[in-house]
């Protein structure tokens, strides 16, 4: 008789993406924001999300990424969010979300190194980054408080999720 093999899989970047989607009431974009027209890889009516997944310990964290993020985002009228995970040894993951308040905000040259003990300080001490060129700031939140963010977006913009 032969014995079955079951092989543990990795979560990866689709799984990660279908976990933002859910977290946000959102969609998961065809070819990870790949398609003409549909840049996101996940969005909803308020909010443009770019996922970064890694399963090194760290990420090198790219200045171009919000940029990029951020002008798609405005030329659909959505808020710009870039969420992060690193590994899962962590259980959850990052998003790095406009800066709603007047927080004190840390210079991003081109690329930074971050670990995930890196965006839970940031989320904490609730610093904010600003890549050079940039008209808006981010701050770091964790994704339970991604829900919460979205609906307050909404809000802002007079729109029902």
């Amino acid at each position: 008789m032969s014995e079955i093999k079951t092989i543990k899989r990795q979560p990866g970047p689709k799984a990660f993406e279908k976990e933002v989607e859910n977290d946000i009431n959102g969609y998961t974009t065809i070819n990870s924001g790949g398609m003409i027209g549909w840049t996101a890889d996940v969005y909803n009516r308020a909010l443009h999300v770019e996922c970064k997944f890694t399963s090194k310990p760290y990420i090198d964290f790219k200045a171009d990424w919000l940029e990029k993020n951020y002008d798609e985002a405005v030329r659909e009228q959505r808020v710009p969010v870039v969420a992060v995970r690193i590994t899962n040894e962590y259980g959850g993951y990052f998003a790095f979300v406009p800066n709603l308040e007047d927080r004190m905000t840390v210079g991003m040259n081109k690329t930074i190194r971050l670990r995930n003990g890196d965006l839970e300080r940031l989320r904490i001490l609730g610093q904010s980054i600003r890549s050079p060129g940039m008209p808006v700031s981010y701050v770091v939140i964790s994704g339970a408080e991604l829900c919460e963010f979205a609906y307050e977006c909404a809000k802002r913009m007079g729109i029902d999720l």
